[in-house]
């Protein structure tokens, strides 16, 4: 009998602190330290018989001071064009047990 795959989820939440030195330097001079950016990040494993695996997996990142989202797009350090981000992965690999 084939035994099905057995999902294991996982979640995070994190927050991204950046001094005022750090965002002087790569976003504007003069930006203050602040809490920058907020992560959420979700996915499940799912392990096949043999050890073959499947993680399909999602990031959400957003800039959360109002400083630094307005230089999105703006800085020369900064490629974001937008202070949003939506990231979706597949992970494929063999689990050796």
């Amino acid at each position: 009998m084939h035994k099905a795959a057995v999902p294991i989820a996982g979640a995070a939440m994190v927050l991204f602190f950046a001094n005022a030195r750090f965002n002087s330097s790569y976003i504007r001079p003069g930006t203050p330290g602040a809490i920058t950016s907020l992560v959420l990040e979700a996915g499940a494993t799912y392990t096949f018989k043999g050890g073959f695996c499947v993680r399909p997996h999602f990031e959400y990142n957003t800039i959360l001071d109002s400083v630094l989202r307005a230089a999105v797009g703006i800085s020369e350090w900064v490629s974001l064009r937008k202070p949003d981000m939506f990231n979706f992965g597949m992970a494929i690999g063999f689990s050796f047990e």
